[in-house]
């Protein structure tokens, strides 16, 4: 039986890519913050102003890196939901005997028999 995919398998290939294609790092001054006082940056020099540059981007990158993982993180849980009920949704028309349900009424009751879709959507909104 052929193992289904999950956002855990897309998130585990990105860190083995990572890993095998490794970002070299640079030394980060730890401590600057506390030797950059920002309420002085108007009458910084430019050797001064390189400091503060330097800081705000190294902590912009910082965060923008943090919201890529979680924005990639969401998008494969988004991916993994809507290729399951899609599955989901073409069985509940193929099981259908008479009178197909609405679109909303197959989504109800993939919603109450499906519980990997409905713990999936309820970790991706969280």
């Amino acid at each position: 039986m052929e193992k289904r995919w999950s956002y855990q398998d897309a998130i585990a290939f990105a860190k083995q890519e990572r890993k095998d294609h490794p970002v070299p790092w640079v030394e980060i001054n730890q401590n600057a913050d506390e030797t950059l006082d920002f309420g002085e940056v108007n009458s910084a020099s430019n050797k001064e102003l390189e400091a503060y540059l330097a800081f705000y981007g190294g902590n912009k990158a910082i965060l923008e890196q943090v919201v890529a993982s979680h924005q990639m993180k969401l998008g494969a849980m988004q991916a993994q939901f809507e290729e399951g009920y899609n599955v989901a949704f073409a069985q509940v028309m193929k099981d259908a005997i008479g009178k197909k349900p609405t679109r909303d009424e197959a989504r109800g009751i993939i919603r109450n028999t499906v519980s990997r879709i409905v713990a999936l959507r309820t970790k991706g909104i969280d």
